[in-house]
């Protein structure tokens, strides 16, 4: 008698048992292995994707930070408190504390005790690379306080990598049961990022059953190891320069920045919320020309940090910035002094004399564009017609003094400040300071993201803004 035909039933079932052997072979002998090209506690995978889309790989802060989230793709985890490493070169770790509620910062009090602003938007707002005390909603929180004399409750909603699709969930979902009187929302840049698919598919595909699939499986050593070395395959063939700039499709469409920042001005308006806009592009400003339409045809206040940074200190400073240079405080007299040597290395390029403006009379006492820094040989100079000025000064053994240079300037102009924008520090008992580089970028951390000083001038501008439009005037 002839032997039935295995079913193709049966044979399927063999064929999953025998590649589930195979699967769990690969596991157990990989779990004896230390190195992990792909850890489980890496970024979230949707984040990984969207950075090396831009040519990037996943930063500390994105490891130690986030975690993978059905809603939003990926969201900050609760209760971390610690010092993150900077990936910057030679930058120093920066303290961050999420609270219980997943955001930086303390969660909302009830009952409210005073003014309630929630600012919600992406790293820059977040406040990436600074302190916990630095970001701009803090530096905003204080400045508030002190000139309206009332309390000020902020809430720091943002989340590093977010567009304008993952902020729209996080509004409704988190901000307005919150019911602030004032909301910034600062989203456009990571719109703009290169993607093969919007944000809103993604999210659509996450919840889906398949993608619930896809996060067990991505639980496994080896489909993670699979997944690594496919992608190294895919960036060895070239076949993601579609995913690079210019490649046409991004993470979220310009119509649909506009629709979804139009989306979240009309939520807040019902919720009896007054809201502003901010663009934090620092790198291109792509979205701010969207973001400016859209508040004039919904009558939104609107603020251009990067046209505020750039223009300004092309021609004169905005004002937001001097104070860091000259504080309005008194400087006691100081009877005893120290000698120092002041050097500023100046490319070929840019227009001289070379001029120093500081705090201390022996700086010009406050006066731009009149104390020229040489570059002749003479005195302490090295050699002349090297770009390298030096002045020596006569400076006070104790208290700080602020100081930084300008190009090109007259006597009396702001023009010509270095690009640097801020001012340098010395303190008595600090090493006597050494050469400084014309064009360093203090205002940034990086190209992207703002240092402390630059977040400090960030709360200036929107505090400007929100006086200027009476935001925090009775709402409700």
């Amino acid at each position: 008698m002839q032997r039935a035909a295995t079913s193709l039933p049966r044979k399927a079932l063999l064929g999953l048992l025998a590649a589930g052997l195979v699967i769990a072979s690969i596991e157990a002998a990989l779990r004896l292995v230390a190195h992990d090209p792909a850890p489980s506690s890496d970024a979230p995978p949707a984040l990984v994707e969207a950075v090396r889309a831009m040519g990037w790989e996943p930063n500390p802060a994105d490891r130690r930070l986030l975690r993978e989230d059905v809603e939003t793709l990926w969201s900050l985890i609760p209760g971390f408190e610690g010092e993150v490493p900077s990936y910057v070169e030679g930058g120093r770790g920066w303290e961050v504390r999420i609270g219980p509620h997943g955001y930086r910062g303390d969660p909302p009090i009830e009952p409210r005790r005073g003014l309630r602003v929630a600012c919600v938007g992406n790293s820059c707002t977040f406040g990436l690379l600074v302190d916990q005390a630095e970001t701009w909603p803090e530096r905003l929180s204080e400045i508030l306080e002190r000139r309206t004399g009332r309390p000020v409750e902020m809430l720091n909603f943002a989340v590093p990598g977010f567009t304008s699709e993952q902020g729209r969930s996080v509004l409704e979902s988190d901000v307005l049961p919150t019911l602030p009187d004032l909301v910034v929302l600062s989203f456009g840049f990571n719109d703009t990022w290169p993607a093969t698919e919007s944000d809103r598919l993604r999210i659509v595909r996450q919840r889906s059953v398949a993608g619930r699939l896809r996060r067990r499986l991505m639980s496994l050593r080896s489909v993670r190891l699979l997944d690594h070395y496919l992608l190294r395959a895919r960036d060895r063939a070239g076949r993601p320069g579609e995913m690079r700039r210019g490649a046409g499709s991004t993470r979220v469409s310009a119509e649909r920045t506009a629709e979804n920042s139009g989306e979240m001005i009309d939520a807040l308006r019902r919720a009896g919320s007054r809201v502003m806009l901010l663009s934090l592009d620092f790198p291109r400003g792509e979205r701010a020309e969207i973001l400016s339409r859209v508040a004039d045809e919904l009558d939104v206040p609107f603020v251009d940090a990067r046209s505020e940074f750039r223009e300004g200190w092309e021609s004169e400073p905005v004002r937001e910035l001097v104070g860091e240079l000259l504080p309005d405080v008194a400087i006691p007299s100081v009877a005893t002094t120290r000698t120092i040597t002041l050097e500023v290395a100046v490319p070929s390029h840019l227009p001289r004399p070379i001029t120093l403006v500081g705090n201390r009379a022996a700086l010009g006492d406050g006066r731009p564009g009149a104390l020229v820094v040489p570059d002749d040989g003479a005195g302490e100079d090295r050699r002349a017609g090297d770009g390298i000025h030096t002045i020596i000064v006569e400076l006070p053994s104790s208290g700080e003094t602020r100081y930084l240079f300008q190009c090109g300037a007259t006597p009396g102009s702001w023009a010509g400040l270095e690009s640097t924008v801020a001012c340098r520090r010395w303190t008595p008992g600090e090493p006597a300071p050494e050469r400084a580089r014309f064009g360093r970028l203090p205002l940034m951390a990086e190209p992207i993201h703002p240092s402390a000083l630059g977040c400090r001038a960030i709360a200036r501008l929107v505090a400007r803004c929100i006086e200027g439009n009476d935001l925090l005037g009775p709402v409700r």
